[in-house]
């Protein structure tokens, strides 16, 4: 039988010594790019999800106030007299002349708005509604013939609070 004469180098004893594993600063390096990564990672997704809360708060914020300004705006239309006890109260009063209510004679209408906590509230004709729930401020002015109404919405966290004003011309009736 032969033998078999196994040749060494010192080439493949370097191979060999290098190829044993990593060196514990090559280990030390990779676990602090791995946690700069990771803590990078990390924080994008924590503002990404602030982000997501914060334009869905703004958005509850939004359609709350377009819900007030509708019923406030088709009520200021309608009203022939106005009465403000206070920057948040408001009544309004008209009496109907549409073809149906001239058969039932002259039916008066009354509206009262009042901002109860940060709800505001819609009183027509002894019916209380809600038309907003997270009002923070409401106020109600009246310059000439000129309505304003300033509210601010916040359904959540304070960044998420939104004013809004609009401007109504009041109603003239015309000559009999």
């Amino acid at each position: 039988m032969k033998q078999k004469r196994l040749i060494h180098s010192d080439a493949s004893e370097r191979v060999l010594n290098k190829a044993e594993g990593y060196t514990l600063l090559e280990l030390l390096l990779v676990i602090a790019i791995t946690g700069a990564i990771v803590t990078v990672v990390g924080a994008s997704f924590v503002q990404i999800m602030k982000g997501k809360v914060g334009i869905s708060q703004k958005s509850v914020a939004m359609a709350d106030l377009d819900s007030a300004f509708h019923w406030l705006s088709r009520d200021l239309v309608m009203a022939q007299t106005t009465t403000f006890t206070s920057t948040s109260n408001m009544t309004l009063n008209w009496s109907d002349k549409t073809t149906w209510a001239i058969d039932e004679g002259v039916v008066a209408h009354s509206i009262n708005y009042v901002l109860s906590g940060t709800r505001l509230l819609r009183n027509y004709d002894g019916e209380v509604s809600i038309i907003s729930r997270y009002l923070t401020t409401a106020n109600f002015s009246v310059n000439g013939q000129v309505f304003t109404i300033t509210l601010t919405s916040r359904p959540g966290l304070p960044g998420s609070a939104v004013t809004r004003s609009f401007k109504i011309e009041e109603r003239t009736d015309p000559a009999p």
